[in-house]
């Protein structure tokens, strides 16, 4: 029987034995998402600057062997990922791989795994998802949640139902151009063969998984942009089912009081100068009837004094009785005109 050269020889034993290497201390990187789609790339970029031992690539939850890059021994795939996938390669800490005839099986939840000299392991996960579009008028928030900025808050996924839960999805949902609307994954929690395993892929906060699976996310405290739509993809034996809730978030307390101060200082002085304002026009009028009431009385009065003296002056004749009757008459007159 032929001799079977040692370098196949290990490399068939980093094969076999993958599965079962244990590191004692391991860097997790923060998680990412891709769409599935032809030629999807899913990225392993370790920003060290050590030397690449090893990289591997698993599928959950199963830990399905992917592929396999040794520098020295180059590259080993799986009976189903040969020629569809490829080890970009683009520097030297580099374990990128790009998918090529994608279907949906390639759906689901990917491990990178980085052996480098002398820093240890590196590892980074990353969710491949269907593309599920729905329109905006179709999704309505089973519940809804309202908290101001800086507050602390814990969104939680809770399955109330009997079967047993085989994982839980967290995800946010947000509004594209025209309407469209896509998740965004926050959390996967997996549960196999009695384990949970969390998968963690939010840029705000943190989250955590219960044993049974219960979800939450923690953000503290609460920002402006963590408004929004979230929702829960709970996964049975029998069924799935989701559930969604709207988050609002309003400003903090300090500049509600300021704000509510402010508007409180603009309403009363609004309300002043529209009394101030009322006043000044209710004095110009009562001055302008004033003033037109007390000229009257001086022309009526200026021109009896002409009349009287004019009839003195060309009737010398008329008896003085005629003449205080004629007075008394006038001065009757003028009385009535003033008031």
């Amino acid at each position: 029987m032929d001799a079977v050269p040692k370098d196949c020889w290990y490399f068939l034993v980093l094969v076999i034995s993958l599965p079962f290497l244990k590191v004692s201390e391991q860097v997790r990187a923060s998680g990412s998402s891709v769409w599935l789609q032809d030629g999807m790339v899913l990225d392993c970029l370790c920003p060290w600057t050590g030397k690449l031992s090893m990289v591997s690539w698993i599928k959950q939850p199963d830990k399905e062997i992917l592929a396999i890059y040794h520098p020295e021994y180059g590259a080993h795939f799986a009976n189903m990922y040969d020629g569809r996938v490829e080890f970009l390669k683009a520097s030297p800490m580099d374990g990128s791989i790009s998918i090529r005839n994608v279907t949906d099986k390639d759906v689901g939840l990917y491990s990178c795994s980085l052996q480098a000299f002398p820093e240890g392991s590196w590892t980074k996960d990353t969710l491949v998802e269907k593309q599920v579009i729905s329109a905006t008028t179709s999704i309505h928030p089973d519940s809804e949640l309202t908290v101001s900025e800086n507050d602390n808050l814990t969104l939680r996924c809770l399955h109330v139902r009997n079967d047993p839960v085989n994982g839980v999805t967290m995800e946010r949902l947000k509004v594209r151009e025209g309407g469209d609307v896509r998740g965004q994954v926050l959390a996967v929690c997996s549960v196999h063969q009695g384990s949970v395993e969390l998968r963690e892929f939010v840029s705000r906060g943190s989250v955590t998984c219960s044993d049974t699976a219960n979800v939450s996310l923690h953000l503290h405290p609460v920002s402006q942009e963590d408004g929004g739509m979230y929702r829960c993809h709970i996964s049975t034996n029998n069924n799935s089912y989701a559930s969604t809730i709207l988050l609002t978030v309003f400003p903090s307390r300090g500049w509600r009081l300021f704000s509510v101060g402010l508007n409180l200082f603009v309403l009363i002085r609004c309300c002043v100068v529209l009394n101030l304002t009322k006043l000044h026009k209710s004095k110009l009028f009562r001055l302008s009837c004033t003033q037109e009431l007390n000229t009257r009385p001086m022309i009526v009065n200026t021109r009896l004094m002409i009349v009287k003296s004019l009839s003195l002056w060309y009737i010398p004749s008329v008896p003085s009785i005629i003449w205080q009757d004629i007075t008394a008459r006038l001065g009757n007159i003028n009385t009535v005109l003033v008031l």
